[in-house]
């Protein structure tokens, strides 16, 4: 398997270039520093078009969730729910 997506830690450096290979090696790597999920490719086919949408302009995609979310962001559950992927398309950064 190899990475759909460049993996980054918390504060944004870049850990794995996309297209890495994914090696039992680069996954105690990335664990050691915390990293508990990657969007990896499937077998023989290109990245799934979300993944390939943030990696290309995550601002664009934040402000389409932003709008999509802006009606029902007073309810809790939403809320959540708009964070929690906002959070995945920083990969845990803040804005």
């Amino acid at each position: 398997m190899k990475t759909a997506t460049p993996v980054v830690d918390a504060g944004g450096a870049l850990l794995v270039r996309e297209g890495a290979e994914i090696t039992p090696e680069l996954l105690e790597r990335l664990r050691s520093r915390k990293i508990t999920v990657i969007d990896v490719l499937p077998q023989g086919g290109p990245p799934p078009s979300a993944a390939r949408r943030i990696a290309a302009d995550p601002a664009v995609v934040e402000a389409e969730l932003q709008h999509a979310f802006e009606k029902v962001a007073g309810q809790p559950v939403m809320k959540a729910l708009l964070d929690a992927a906002l959070a995945r398309i920083r990969g845990g950064r803040k804005p």
